[in-house]
């Protein structure tokens, strides 16, 4: 049995990545431009400054990048606030992780303050061994830095953790760090781009099916 299971935070633990689409599509109305789910979904798991720079250049957004980033912060918190939820079948996963004493992780593309305002107001870092955020690493994903982090910090060796990710550059990291990866995709993501996945579930109580079952291999060469 694996001994440590590290979560990505962004469309995994909750529906983020369709809030802040709804959210940046709305702001896109201000300036007259049309962002679409497709578009989205290329940058999803990327981080914030590095997607959002395609944004601003892609749309050529009549705004320096600067306001376009103070713009989208301030309309995306107000659509966080209001409709953030956590993904079907976290909390059943997180307890039966914890009730069989698996070390479980953060990995996140996200930034320390967005992060940890949604671990406490749905009251469940208390689960998580430990929470490494972009801005504690040199690179995001797909370099596997967060992950390499994630596992000096709990003291396990790659072939020890899983990592479930619902983008293509988590996967991309997780393959880079040679832990084996259990992709949940959103909606929408082209199921070729995730070629380097180990196993792909629909969403998290088949996760913990599989776990019950025994199903999820203990380590994997790739």
């Amino acid at each position: 049995m694996f001994k440590l299971v590290i979560f990505d935070y962004d469309g995994l633990i909750v529906n983020s990545e369709q809030v802040i689409f709804e959210a940046i599509k709305e702001l896109f109305k201000k300036y007259k431009k049309s962002l679409t789910w497709e578009y989205y979904l290329k940058h999803i798991g990327t981080p914030k400054l590095i997607a959002l720079r395609h944004f601003h250049a892609d749309y050529s957004l009549k705004i320096s990048f600067k306001k376009f980033v103070k713009e989208r912060d301030e309309i995306v918190k107000k659509y966080i606030n209001d409709k953030i939820k956590l993904m079907p079948g976290l909390l059943t996963l997180l307890n039966y992780l914890h009730s069989k004493k698996i070390a479980m992780a953060i990995a996140t593309s996200g930034n320390k303050n967005y992060v940890s305002e949604g671990l406490k107001k749905f009251k469940i870092k208390k689960y998580f061994r430990t929470v490494v955020y972009v801005e504690d690493v040199e690179r995001g994903k797909p370099y596997p830095d967060l992950i390499f982090e994630v596992l000096k910090r709990t003291n396990y060796k790659p072939s020890e953790a899983i990592i479930l990710e619902d983008s293509p550059s988590g996967i991309e990291a997780a393959f880079r760090a040679k832990v084996f990866s259990v992709a949940i995709p959103t909606r929408g993501v082209d199921y070729k781009k995730f070629s380097k996945v180990s196993v792909v579930c629909n969403n998290l109580n088949q996760v913990k099916k599989m776990i019950q079952n025994q199903k999820l291999p203990f380590a994997k060469k790739i």
